[in-house]
């Protein structure tokens, strides 16, 4: 089977982990980092285009900090599928695109990545966490 392929999976697994998404996407936007960061297994891991890793809550948390201190940015996550899933453990690919705000509300919107991201799922205490995020530059501005 092509990993371009979808799987099985339980129907409301698959939603769960798209409202993940959905709060991983409304959390950093508003700037929660500690919000944002619980989606993430406490261990959990957010790669960058370069290679370079993020690890743990603490430093995920950064992440947002950082973000929203020099920007605002709004984070669009779709075109979910799923690669793998056994109930416990799901692997999916996504697109998302970044669009910059201005700072005053007026002005141009632009897309300022687009990207695609490889998702690791982990079921915790009946609640689907992020294991893992790896993201490729599809295009930049």
């Amino acid at each position: 089977m092509s990993d371009m392929e979808p799987v099985a999976i339980d129907p409301v697994d698959y939603v769960e982990i798209q409202q993940l998404l959905g709060r991983y996407c409304q959390l950093v936007d508003a700037g929660d980092a500690e919000g944002w960061a619980e989606l993430f297994l406490e261990d959990g891991e957010f790669v960058i285009e370069s290679g370079a890793t993020m690890r743990g809550r603490e430093q995920l948390a950064g992440i947002v900090r950082d973000v929203t201190a020099r920007e605002r940015i709004r984070h669009w996550v779709g075109a979910m599928l799923v690669t793998s899933a056994d109930g416990e453990h799901a692997t999916a690919r996504t697109y998302q695109l970044n669009l910059n705000l201005p700072t005053d509300g007026r002005g141009l919107v632009f897309i300022r990545r687009a990207t695609t991201a490889e998702w690791t799922f982990a079921k915790v205490a009946g609640s689907w966490r992020i294991a893992r995020r790896a993201t490729a530059v599809d295009a930049e501005v």
